[in-house]
């Protein structure tokens, strides 16, 4: 499942103009084409994509992409939601 989230994630990261591999460790500083709006529609879509909720509060801590995929996973095993 994290490879799902993790693939979902890259998606909109090379879709932000970001040419270069990334992996879980890239942060998203690194990536400067991915400005906060883009941020938060990819969180946005990840909320939608796997039915979850991330808080707000939460997101301010998540400095990388690794960071982000087991903050969406432990989200699902909490609420035990499924994708769509």
């Amino acid at each position: 499942m994290k490879e799902l989230i993790f693939d979902k994630i890259t998606a909109h990261v090379v879709s932000g103009g970001y040419p270069h591999y990334v992996d879980y460790d890239t942060h998203f500083a690194a990536l400067p084409d991915l400005d906060s709006l883009k941020i938060m529609d990819m969180l946005m879509d990840l909320e939608d994509s796997f039915d979850c909720n991330i808080p707000i509060n939460v997101v301010a801590d998540i400095k990388t992409l690794g960071e982000l995929v087991d903050v969406v996973y432990n989200r699902l095993q909490d609420s035990d939601a499924i994708m769509v």
